[in-house]
């Protein structure tokens, strides 16, 4: 894997940070000294970076913007047998109308193997976030590298806003007694 990125240089490496995910990770992030590559770690167990209500997980509204991809004929994918197998045998369901794709030990379970390949293509659209859409509208001379950044910068500055408002509204409740304390520091940390 280090030998492949030295020799393609891609700009960004993205991935899965939890599991076996997560040594790799941490290997990549100390072995690549080159400041042209950034290696991106993906939890996809974490909730969705947009429409919360309509999907489970991260790893559901990945894989779901693959399949959005293909139905409008924006992705294309090399004649990989093993990447297509995983990519047709999938399924998906919707508990209380959230989309929950199907998970690995339910793979398991049906005698497939875990869908590496899949999983690699769906992180391919971590970084197709609803801002970066925004953005490719508005700026249409800047650079994708640069729009990548502008989106990540405006969506972390969101995000610490939200977060610090949130922390705001609920310090006054640590002062309202053992119950409300309680559920006070559960929301802060």
């Amino acid at each position: 894997l280090l030998g492949h990125i030295y020799d393609t240089q891609p700009r960004y490496v993205f991935v899965d940070k939890i599991g076996v995910g997560w040594g790799i990770y941490g290997n990549l992030k100390a072995r690549i000294r080159n400041k042209e590559i950034t290696i991106i770690g993906v939890n996809v167990s974490e909730l969705p970076s947009s429409a919360p209500d309509r999907f489970y997980r991260l790893r559901d509204q990945l894989c779901w913007r693959v399949r959005e991809a293909f139905e409008n004929r924006e992705i294309s994918i090399p004649d990989d047998p093993l990447l297509i197998g995983e990519l047709t045998t999938i399924k998906f369901t919707e508990p209380n109308g959230q989309i929950k794709i199907e998970s690995k030990k339910e793979m398991k379970s049906r005698g497939l193997d875990s869908p590496n390949r899949f999983d690699a293509l769906a992180l391919t659209e971590y970084y197709r976030s609803d801002r970066l859409r925004e953005n490719r509208r508005k700026y249409k001379r800047m650079s994708l590298p640069d729009m990548i950044n502008l989106s990540t910068n405006q969506i972390a500055t969101r995000t610490t806003l939200v977060s610090a408002a949130t922390a705001l509204s609920v310090i006054p409740l640590l002062f309202g007694g053992p119950v409300l304390m309680n559920f006070s520091v559960a929301i802060l940390f």
